[in-house]
């Protein structure tokens, strides 16, 4: 316990991986209302009669505030505030405004996952850690007092991240543990022969023997292991972290391709990176363009707090 009363007094909550995190974000939520049409986005439900429903529990979204005819305006002031997010200045202000935009688009839209949800709790979160910090943009070396009461809440906010995070994974892994194909080692073959989210095209080629054979249940059981892994990442040392962030990175770069939720996977990744806060970006990003035993040699460099 007084480890962590530490770290929350003295802890540096504005470290690299606050900027890739919030940049990850702020560029999926970009896409996404860039590449879908305003229409789709917002689009009539099954039984639903107007465009935003609208209610005390939707208080907190911009497109309620203005209402449904100036739905594009505060697409188009979303899509200016996202692009400031990623520039990087002025963090205070803009942590603020991406939390409403994040917020706005998950309470109204009709058409999001749950991609949008995590993004509304991690920007809320990253707004308060953003309070502490007095750089001009977001990429700029950190050099926050750590005595401030504004850096003890960033780094609440900042474990508040991680305990959530883990929360998540947890739950994805567990919730599996009740469906009767994931626990038999089957779910695999049903996802992939799906015509919704199944492979297609060549990947469905090589993958195909696999299903049918008894390595399913491997390949069925490998994403339990790892969500659960990540759940209790935790209390795993170091050198297992850096492992875990590349397996996890590589596991929704898969889901993406698979399945065709980008926008879900690049939040992920964000959240990844805040739950297993990789230090030396550089290192990381190295890692996937070298051969196998570079990767090991470059795990070494890759700093973790």
């Amino acid at each position: 316990m007084s480890r962590i009363g530490s770290r929350l007094q003295n802890g540096q909550p504005l470290l690299p991986t606050f900027a890739v995190a919030r940049t990850l974000i702020a560029l999926s939520t970009l896409l996404t209302l860039i590449l879908t049409d305003t229409h789709d986005l917002f689009r009539i439900g099954s039984g639903i009669t107007e465009t935003l429903s609208c209610s005390a529990y939707t208080f907190l979204s911009a497109y309620c505030w203005f209402g449904e005819d100036s739905i594009h305006l505060v697409k188009y002031a979303s899509v200016l505030v996202l692009l400031a997010v990623i520039s990087g200045y002025f963090p205070r202000i803009t942590a603020v405004l991406h939390f409403l935009v994040s917020m706005s688009l998950f309470l109204s839209a009709r058409t999001v996952d749950g991609g949008e949800q995590v993004a509304a709790i991690l920007t809320f979160l990253l707004a308060i850690i953003a309070f502490a910090d007095p750089r001009r943009n977001h990429w700029q070396k950190a050099e926050s007092d750590t005595s401030s009461i504004l850096v003890f809440n960033a780094n609440i906010a900042s474990f508040l991240i991680k305990a959530q995070v883990s929360v998540i994974y947890f739950q994805a892994a567990t919730a599996k543990f009740k469906v009767e194909e994931w626990v038999n080692g089957t779910a695999m073959y049903y996802w992939m022969n799906s015509p919704y989210f199944g492979a297609t095209g060549l990947f469905k080629t090589v993958v195909d023997p696999l299903l049918t054979s008894g390595f399913v249940t491997v390949i069925t059981w490998l994403p339990l292991i790892l969500e659960m892994a990540l759940a209790f990442s935790f209390l795993m040392d170091l050198r297992v972290k850096r492992i875990l962030l590349v397996l996890g990175i590589t596991f929704h770069l898969m889901i993406a391709m698979l399945m065709g939720i980008g926008s879900f996977s690049i939040i992920m990744t964000a959240a990844l990176i805040l739950l297993l806060s990789p230090l030396d970006v550089k290192s990381f990003t190295e890692f996937y363009s070298s051969g196998i035993w570079a990767k090991l040699r470059i795990l070494d460099r890759i700093r973790f707090t």
